[in-house]
């Protein structure tokens, strides 16, 4: 099964939606069309790990994709992090305090 069904199928989530989603991050880490597959993959198992939606995990992207990038981190690197918050119990931020309140918001939850 080719990825893009393969998610699609997976999540329940619309085949073009799916495809959307994942082509956005691949183009914000800067990838080649041939490592679609990989992108896939990648945001499948991080996804079902996280029980959220390929939606929801590529949205998330859209805040530290570009600097993910910018500081030479794979979408492997950036998923496994995102899962390590995650099972730390690091709770959603209120999108009215700014960026950096909410950084140091996060910092605080992960600290032991």
């Amino acid at each position: 099964m080719i990825p893009i069904t393969q998610a699609s199928v997976s999540t329940g989530e619309e085949l073009i939606k799916t495809g959307i989603n994942i082509d956005k991050v691949r183009t914000q880490f800067g990838l080649t069309a041939d490592e679609f597959k990989r992108v896939a993959s990648v945001m499948l198992v991080g996804a079902n790990k996280a029980k959220i939606s390929l939606e929801d995990l590529g949205n998330s992207y859209d805040y530290v994709g570009s600097t993910a990038k910018a500081v030479n981190q794979s979408v492997e690197t950036v998923t496994e992090t995102g899962l390590k918050i995650t099972r730390k119990g690091v709770k959603p931020i209120g999108s009215k305090k700014s960026i950096k309140e909410n950084v140091f918001i996060c910092m605080e939850q992960l600290l032991p």
